[in-house]
């Protein structure tokens, strides 16, 4: 799935008009709104970094999602149930260890170089080649 800016969204400078960003995860809020994650900025070496936007900020431009990805639904007592109640989130759907790993999820986040090398090794350029 790939998305386009199409408001003049600018958390930082980092962000420009008409700017295109591969989707590496979708959640879902409570209220239905819809995030993705993307990576942005200059953060990790040449890379941005891993982050959650509002996807009413940007234009769907390749609605087409990875084959491999999967989808958890956010239920009380389940390891994500943290995400319901400080996130507001009920279903995520995305790579592999994105949606079966909250520390994961909270690592990305938070920037643990773990995490971020995972997703840079593993997630970063293969979901680039999915066609």
């Amino acid at each position: 799935m790939r998305i386009r800016v199409i408001q003049d969204f600018k958390p930082d400078a980092n962000f420009k008009e008409s700017q295109e960003y591969q989707v590496y995860g979708i959640s879902i809020e409570n209220t239905g709104s819809l995030n993705v994650l993307i990576e942005w900025g200059q953060y990790y070496g040449k890379y941005g970094k891993p982050q959650w936007f509002p996807l009413n900020d940007f234009e769907i431009i390749d609605s087409r999602i990875p084959y491999n990805w999967k989808v958890i639904l956010i239920n009380k007592g389940s390891e994500y149930e943290f995400l319901s109640s400080d996130y507001n989130i009920k279903s995520i759907m995305g790579y592999d260890k994105l949606v079966e790993s909250s520390e994961h999820w909270t690592g990305l986040l938070n920037r643990n170089r773990e995490d971020l090398d995972y997703f840079y090794e593993n997630i970063h350029n293969q979901i680039d080649t999915i066609d």
